[in-house]
């Protein structure tokens, strides 16, 4: 497994081998999610909700 980053934050130092190992593989699992809670920092949850079902962030970058 390797993960390209962290949920929230701008660090992509992960990235390029996330890429590559699933470019490497014969199935490639790719998981894109938001943090829920009740405290920040989350991307939904109570006074915080989604007015769309939009990824956040650069999550959309992960999985094209």
């Amino acid at each position: 497994m390797q993960r390209a980053c962290e949920v929230l934050g701008d660090d992509r130092s992960g990235f390029a081998a996330a890429v590559q190992a699933a470019r490497d593989a014969d199935v490639a699992v790719v998981v894109v999610a938001g943090r829920s809670g009740l405290l920040r920092p989350v991307t939904v949850g109570e006074a915080n909700d989604a007015t769309n079902l939009d990824l956040t962030g650069w999550c959309a970058a992960r999985a094209d």
